[in-house]
């Protein structure tokens, strides 16, 4: 069965998605337990570590104040982890270009050598099929930048994670967090 057929079967017959699609799928306790095994057995040399992760933090910004958004950006260069490890991508909206060049220029003068590299995307206006927002920014800038800025082959070679953080809340400032 097809997941618009478990959606179909959800919607309409009132039964939960979740309970339908969890009967579907495999043990996911015996494929975990057997990639636990798998990994037990690899070499110490081998075996990743969350500090051979590189980090891709994206940062969607439409019409936040630079303050806003410094704010938002100490909290990531404050972060104890290997600011090497950082790909800090400030997701901006061609519907604010001149408050976002301009924060885009204060921001890489302040933080361009906090992290691995700071990328600057411009989200364009009124792509076809495309609701204006969020969502949007953030998945154009990141194809912008694992597809463009970013070499694929790399990327695919090394672990790595993608967060998207509110601009205007920034991250934990707590120093028990690492």
């Amino acid at each position: 069965m097809t997941v618009e057929w478990y959606r179909y079967l959800s919607i309409f017959h009132h039964t939960d998605f979740a309970s339908i699609l969890k009967r579907s799928l495999p043990d996911t306790q015996n494929i975990l337990d057997e990639l636990h095994r798998k990994y037990q057995k690899m070499p110490l040399d081998k075996r990743k570590t969350v500090d051979d992760i590189y980090h891709m933090i994206m940062v969607p910004t439409y019409k936040e104040e630079v303050e806003i958004l410094r704010n938002s950006f100490q909290a990531i260069a404050d972060a104890h982890y290997d600011k090497n490890r950082l790909f800090v991508v400030l997701a901006t909206e061609e519907r604010d270009r001149e408050r976002a060049l301009k924060n885009a220029e204060i921001l890489s003068g302040e933080f361009g050598d906090k992290f691995g590299k700071l990328f600057v995307v411009e989200h364009p206006a009124d792509l076809p099929g495309e609701v204006p927002g969020k969502g949007g920014n953030i998945s154009y800038a990141a194809k912008e930048v694992t597809g463009k800025l970013i070499d694929k082959a790399r990327l695919r070679a090394v672990p790595h994670a993608t967060l998207s953080i509110e601009a205007k809340m920034g991250m934990s400032r707590n120093p028990n967090i690492q």
